[in-house]
């Protein structure tokens, strides 16, 4: 126990939505990408109905946030998730190419669940490699 409890911070740089379950993120680094010093985040999303019920599901998707407004956009989201998907499933991490050029995404794939445990598919997961048309 500290004798002297160092001061807490008064408010979050950023905040997400409930159950969006942020991952790992990395810093943009090349102005043709995005602007230098947005954040992009890995959302790797809720376990529905474990986790909240009938609620609509949260995450699924990479979003990029100013870090000095706190504002938080989706950068990708995919619009058909499942075996057939088109795109990441479960985002875990993105990082940045030395050249700031490419984001690439760990994807962990596709994630089931029933009323008691969670039901990953084996060979679902992939690296995506994003580059600006």
């Amino acid at each position: 126990m500290l004798a002297e409890h160092p001061p807490l911070a008064e408010q979050p740089l950023i905040r997400f939505k409930p159950h969006s379950a942020t991952q790992k993120f990395d810093f943009s680094i090349n102005d043709s990408f995005a602007p230098r010093g947005e954040v992009f985040f890995a959302q790797f999303g809720s376990a529905p109905p474990i986790t909240t019920g009938d609620i609509r599901p949260a995450g699924f998707r990479v979003v990029r946030a100013n870090p000095y407004t706190g504002q938080v956009h989706d950068f990708m989201i995919n619009l058909k998730p499942g075996k057939a998907g088109e795109g990441p499933e479960r985002p875990v991490a993105v990082r940045f190419s030395p050249d700031g050029q490419s984001l690439y995404v760990v994807d962990f794939g596709i994630l089931g669940a029933d009323v008691a445990t969670a039901i990953p598919f084996s060979e679902t997961g992939a690296v995506w490699r994003i580059v600006r048309a």
